[in-house]
């Protein structure tokens, strides 16, 4: 198997329903996983660690974006 870790960086810090949205989804998927979140509400950012197989972060990824857009 072969890891990757992505930062996603997300115009967010005073939602925690979005966060905790994208941090159910990665259950959704048998390899990734959630590591951490650190949001800031003064700048209004969330910085989200998360590490997967390289088959699945895509998708990931991909479905976070989607959940993003439908927020906004």
């Amino acid at each position: 198997m072969k890891l990757i870790e992505t930062l996603p960086n997300i115009s967010e810090g005073r939602n925690s329903e979005l966060i905790r949205q994208i941090k159910n989804l990665a259950d959704n998927f048998d390899k990734v996983w959630f590591i951490s979140c650190k949001s800031d509400e003064y700048f209004n950012r969330s910085f989200i660690s998360i590490v997967g197989d390289i088959s699945e972060i895509d998708s990931f990824l991909y479905e976070t974006v989607k959940i993003c857009i439908e927020k906004n």
